[in-house]
């Protein structure tokens, strides 16, 4: 038994080599401008809480736990984990147990019985492919590398889903905003109505301007009636990211207590990041978890060229006609081993080196893409909360100043300084200023979420260590 233990040990030491190319981490030309300050509300793992909204904080938390493409990104999660166990098996020894009853007249001891008896044997068994060539090794470790990147890719859902549900929110409370703007708008228009039918009655106006005045408010009604519209959709939509069942879809109420000019707007950040920040984005760390994989499966690829040696060892006890079956007199074991080696397999391990290659190839464009994509993305969402901070100052003061303009127009058409079509201008002209206002207001708020978005929003783990590998 020593024998066969120190033979054992060495085939284990012999499986310390391995082939592929090492996995580093790519360079890539990265912005030199860095921030140090005022991204703390963005990256925090709950970073919507930084609205202030605690309707807000009870949805997103609702999707995260019910909705269903959450729940199909962790299935897909714990498959890869499963996967990895089963790849990471291969690099221990295989044990079965098996017994066998024959008849014969060769007895278990090698001596000739004179008349037939029953031989029956147990073993257990123990299979081992030795990992000379670290196939196996470089198998677990591209599935380790795909286990993290199915985690990196929930992270990446958690993160839309979040975001998603922070804008349909903030929809919802766009168009509620909107539709009292249009109500009051055409309660107003109902009084004018009233005033320009007794003045046409009394024959002070035309009818061109009375009809001129009841088309605006018309017009009015329409637009009330496309925005419920609107907010039914998103309600529905919100509903749905939340998870909830068809019947609440269609008879529960989305709830909102706070409207948007209650929100919360933290302070803009400063321009440029730090390069370090987005390797925590999800999907960066999925494309370079994929790429880890495919250059391990190089390796995996290479090791087809070369010879494999499977160890099968049993061990166990032998009795005639069921005497003795334990007795360490029939003890037995043996250790044999089998060495296959390819010869000619027309082309296909070569093919298959060179599609292992082109995926790693490809991996590694994927990966450079998502870096460009990070870039890109935040630098467009710094740009837009600068950019979407001004626009709702002006927003803000046009609509302030066109409701003053308005209410000086009313006066001066009843003394009969302008007539009914400056008048009408004046009304649609302000009533268009308080609608883009709140459409202001929504696009900053989205713009914020889009930077924690950008950001990688509420990191959920660090990246794995890329530095070079040792194998």
């Amino acid at each position: 038994m020593k024998k066969i233990s120190a033979i054992l040990l060495t085939c284990l030491f012999l499986t310390s080599c391995t082939f592929g190319p090492r996995y580093c981490q790519p360079i890539m030309d990265m912005p030199e401008q860095q921030i140090t300050g005022g991204i703390s509300p963005y990256i925090n793992p709950k970073w919507w809480e930084m609205f202030g909204s605690a309707n807000l904080n009870s949805f997103v938390q609702e999707a995260l736990e019910n909705n269903k493409t959450l729940a199909i990104a962790l299935a897909q999660t714990e498959q890869a984990f499963a996967q990895l166990r089963i790849t990471r098996a291969s690099l221990f020894p295989e044990a079965d147990i098996g017994a066998n009853t024959n008849w014969g007249t060769l007895a278990p001891s090698g001596q000739i019985a004179p008349d037939p008896v029953e031989a029956f044997s147990i073993a257990p068994k123990v299979s081992f492919e030795l990992d000379i060539w670290g196939k196996n090794r470089k198998l677990s470790e591209s599935d380790r590398a795909r286990y993290f990147a199915t985690r990196a890719a929930y992270d990446l859902s958690r993160l839309m889903v979040s975001a998603n549900v922070v804008n349909a929110y903030f929809l919802v409370l766009s168009l509620d905003a909107s539709i009292e703007i249009l109500k009051t708008a055409i309660a107003d228009g109902e009084k004018i109505n009233e005033v320009y039918l007794k003045r046409l009655k009394a024959g002070t106006i035309s009818r061109a301007d009375y009809l001129r005045v009841r088309a605006n408010s018309e017009t009015d009604k329409a637009t009330l009636i496309d925005l419920q519209a609107q907010l039914s959709a998103a309600k529905s939509a919100l509903a749905i990211l939340c998870g909830r069942s068809p019947r609440d879809i269609v008879e529960k109420d989305i709830k909102r207590s706070k409207n948007i000019n209650e929100l919360i707007v933290v302070p803009q950040i400063p321009a440029g990041l730090n390069s370090e920040i987005l390797r925590y984005r999800p999907d960066v760390r999925q494309a370079e978890q994929n790429l880890i994989s495919a250059n391990a499966l190089i390796g995996v690829a290479r090791a087809e060229y070369f010879p494999e040696i499977a160890l099968t060892g049993t061990a166990g006890y032998a009795s005639a006609a069921l005497v003795g079956l334990i007795s360490p007199a029939t003890a037995f074991w043996s250790l044999a081993g089998g060495l296959t080696a390819p010869i000619f397999q027309g082309g296909r391990i070569r093919a298959a080196n060179r599609a292992a290659e082109a995926a790693a190839r490809q991996a590694f464009a994927e990966y450079q893409l998502a870096v460009e994509n990070a870039f890109k993305d935040v630098y467009d969402a710094l740009t837009a909360n600068r950019l979407r901070r001004n626009i709702l100052a002006h927003s803000k003061q046009a609509a302030k100043d066109m409701q003053a303009s308005y209410n000086i127009a009313r006066a001066q058409f009843n003394a009969g300084i302008i007539d009914t079509v400056n008048l009408l201008d004046i009304r649609r002209t302000m009533l268009n200023a308080r609608l883009n206002m709140v459409n202001s207001q929504y696009n900053l708020l989205t713009a914020v979420s889009g930077l924690s978005k950008a950001l990688g929003g509420g990191w959920q783990a660090k990246p794995v260590q890329v530095a070079c590998s040792k194998e």
